[in-house]
């Protein structure tokens, strides 16, 4: 690999980043709207410089907040960059957006709770709850009894 493609690499890598601290910060920000906040201008200005250099972030790796408030797409259109939402992704986040509210409501699946690309999910099913976890690459494979015991399989997956 050459000096300039880890380069890239590293700025990607360091893009992915940004957005899952955007989305940190995004969370804690006390004003009104929460991207207004000084730590998310700066992450925002941040995101921006290195998308104008790498190109985006796939919307996958976004978390939902961010698509669904159209900020992941506000931040491309000032760049003039085109980004597509593949079908059915914002149907997706908005089905699934309030972390564990979906549980606790009765509700047959819902988000439980999201972090960088991993999310876990519960079901219901046959009157049984039971959870499933998914990262960028889609859903993998396993059927949890608890939250902790999906967020293990995530630590594991990270030590193979």
């Amino acid at each position: 690999m050459t000096d300039l493609r880890r380069l890239r690499a590293a700025l990607r890598e360091e893009l992915a980043e940004l957005w899952h601290d955007l989305a940190a910060a995004h969370r804690r920000s006390r004003t009104n709207p929460p991207e207004q906040s000084p730590q998310c201008r700066n992450l925002m200005r941040r995101i921006t410089a290195i998308t104008a250099e790498v190109g985006p972030t796939p919307p996958g790796d976004i978390e939902f907040a961010f698509l669904l408030t159209g900020l992941y797409q506000r931040i491309h259109q000032q760049l003039h960059i085109d980004v597509h939402l593949p079908e059915g992704l914002l149907q997706h986040a908005h089905d699934h957006a309030t972390p564990g509210g979906r549980l606790a409501l009765g509700y047959p699946e819902g988000l439980v709770e999201e972090h960088r690309d991993r999310r876990i999910y519960f079901l219901r099913k046959d009157n049984q709850l039971f959870f499933r976890i998914s990262d960028r690459t889609g859903p993998l494979s396993g059927r949890f009894d608890t939250v902790e015991a999906a967020r293990t399989a995530f630590e594991e997956d990270d030590n193979a």
